[in-house]
């Protein structure tokens, strides 16, 4: 990206343009080993410490807009993940409960299911 920002102004457009399809591709490529070294990593704690990995997969959430993304969003994420690691901690499953705005609010108060 940095030769795309510097050649603003130095080259017509259609260089321009070259140079940012080459920048994003990098990034791309850059992304991709990131996320496969991430992979790697986790895969490597699962089998060295013995883990049980959780995947909360949330991309309907980001497919969603407004209310719809928040009823998602509690459905597909707090409450599974809220679930996760209470039986982690406490051995058992608990009800989240939103204390300010949306499920997605950094702040959930947890109450033991009885």
């Amino acid at each position: 990206m940095d030769e795309f920002f510097k050649s603003e102004g130095l080259v017509d457009g259609e260089t321009r343009a070259k140079i940012l399809k080459a920048a994003i591709d990098e990034i791309k490529m850059n992304t991709c080993k990131l996320a496969c070294r991430q992979v790697e990593k986790i895969l490597r704690i699962r089998e060295e410490f013995g883990w049980q990995i959780h995947r909360l997969n949330a991309k309907e959430v980001f497919l969603r807009c407004g209310g719809d993304a928040n009823e998602v969003s509690e459905k597909l994420v707090l409450v599974p993940s809220t679930n996760i690691v209470a039986r982690f901690i406490c051995k058992e499953n608990i009800d989240p409960k939103p204390t300010i705005g949306t499920p997605s609010s950094a702040i959930v108060v947890a109450t033991t299911n009885n």
